[in-house]
């Protein structure tokens, strides 16, 4: 929506619909927040039997949980950023959110007897992860203001339609994403009756394989945008050609990378010792080989 707006040469209302997505993130997001912190607890045990994993997963979960409207504002910042041509302010604020993620988690899971912060261990790393996306929504807001105040951000309110249409575009992607998310929980689900170091073995490679899905996350925004501001400015045929290029240029990209990971894949799990013996371990127990 912000892209064809640049396209029809309206750029002093380009974050209207940004405007339209952080309230439907706020108003949305806070209650789904709240409904899974509180459902956590009779969640976790329906994933998995294991005592010591429910444990650490539903406090873990609650942590992440606490982040919920801060992830969607992230990523109607990030579809914006996209809409403006300036992709710079979502890759700075994201190499932030790391730096803060990485720190932070690594002193809450271990500690720092030092400043009196006692170790958390995997409750630690959840409230990291939580608060580093909290952190980039503060650093998002604060680009807002001085980069896209001009394109009526924070002060152009959406009207009726224009929450309307976005709801009309952003539900089948989030149908989408909630099928495919809902594939992975029931993935989970399965290979945890198998056993917690078949979980942890699969979640390695799942964790490899989103490495992969982001770039093309990436492409399709670009895609998105491209596209977008060809509409605004009424040619249609350059919009259609647009997502065609990109999954070609997508595609071909990707295909030399899933090459490389076929290619060398002891070298590939060998970053993580522990992932590679999980893995050894379990392909020789004949056992598994018969249920596979």
């Amino acid at each position: 929506m912000s892209a064809r707006r640049i396209g029809e040469n309206r750029p002093d209302v380009a974050a209207v619909p940004l405007n339209a997505a952080l309230v439907m993130c706020v108003v949305l997001g806070v209650p789904m927040a709240v409904a899974g912190f509180l459902a956590a607890p009779s969640i976790v045990p329906r994933l998995t039997s294991d005592p010591v994993v429910i444990a650490c997963a539903i406090p873990y979960l609650q942590a992440r949980l606490c982040a919920v409207p801060a992830v969607g504002i992230n990523f109607a910042f990030r579809g914006f950023w996209n809409a403006v041509q300036r992709p710079q302010i979502y890759m700075h604020t994201l190499l932030a959110m790391h730096a803060v993620n990485i720190s932070l988690s690594l002193t809450l899971i271990f500690g720092l007897p030092a400043l009196g912060v006692p170790a958390m261990g995997v409750v630690g790393a959840g409230i990291g992860t939580a608060v580093s996306v909290w952190v980039g929504t503060a650093l998002y807001l604060r680009m807002g203001f001085t980069q896209a105040k001009s394109m009526g951000f924070a002060s152009a309110a959406p009207t009726r339609e224009d929450l309307r249409t976005l709801a009309k575009q952003a539900v089948p992607t989030s149908i989408t994403n909630l099928l495919f998310a809902t594939g992975m929980t029931a993935l989970y689900w399965i290979v945890g009756h198998l056993g917690t170091l078949e979980v942890a073995a699969v979640n390695v490679l799942i964790n490899l394989m989103l490495t992969l899905v982001l770039p093309c996350m990436g492409m399709g925004l670009a895609a998105g945008a491209l596209s977008g501001r060809a509409l605004g400015r009424g040619d249609v045929a350059d919009a259609t050609q647009w997502p065609w290029d990109v999954a070609k240029l997508t595609a071909a990209m990707m295909f030399g990378v899933g090459l490389i990971a076929v290619a060398f894949p002891e070298k590939l799990l060998g970053e993580a010792p522990m992932s590679v013996s999980v893995l050894n371990l379990k392909l020789e127990t004949p056992n598994l080989r018969l249920r596979a």
